[in-house]
């Protein structure tokens, strides 16, 4: 029988998704990458930058900007998962009268919804404020100041820092950091 130590062991030792995955970075990373990519296409079309001449400068902008925001993705899914269990109960046992295939179902349809709600919000959140924010200063402020592929680059590192900045402070809010 496992003693009360033992579990509260085990509850300080299971990670709660502080420390994502190899697999849920990658996935992060191409998630962001797909979004930092859309601007592209703004720059190209109404700003008439040349894709062709701006190739390395759209590559590294490109990737930091993807990587600033899938750190930014991770820290407010995690802050959003806190938050979300927080204001949820698990189901308990005795509400299934001793059917335990039927309690670990309800128990493991409680974590997928934890996790789909915290990682939707947290695509949502992100993605738009990456893309409000690169509108605005690449259309309206940076469009007459730089040039088009420094515009482009501090748009979109500008925008994603701004989004890893904003949930680092998410993180804070839930002690975290």
């Amino acid at each position: 029988m496992a003693t009360e130590e033992m579990i509260d062991d085990d509850d300080l030792n299971f990670d709660y998704g502080r420390n994502p995955s190899v697999v849920r970075r990658g996935a992060y990373f191409l998630i962001a990458l797909v979004t930092v990519l859309l601007p592209v296409y703004l720059y190209v079309g109404v700003l008439d930058m040349q894709l062709d001449e701006a190739q390395i400068t759209v590559l590294i902008g490109s990737m930091m900007g993807s990587l600033l925001l899938s750190l930014a993705y991770h820290n407010i899914y995690f802050s959003k998962r806190v938050h979300v269990v927080a204001d949820s109960s698990v189901p308990t046992k005795s509400s299934f009268k001793k059917n335990v295939a039927a309690y670990n179902a309800a128990v493991d349809a409680y974590e997928s919804k934890c996790t789909v709600t915290a990682l939707c919000w947290s695509l949502f959140y992100n993605n738009l404020l990456y893309l409000s924010i690169v509108v605005v200063f690449g259309i309206y402020v940076l469009a007459s100041k730089v040039p088009k592929e420094a515009n482009f680059v501090l748009s979109t590192v500008g925008a994603s820092g701004f989004a890893f900045y904003n949930s680092r402070k998410a993180m804070q809010a839930i002690g975290e950091l």
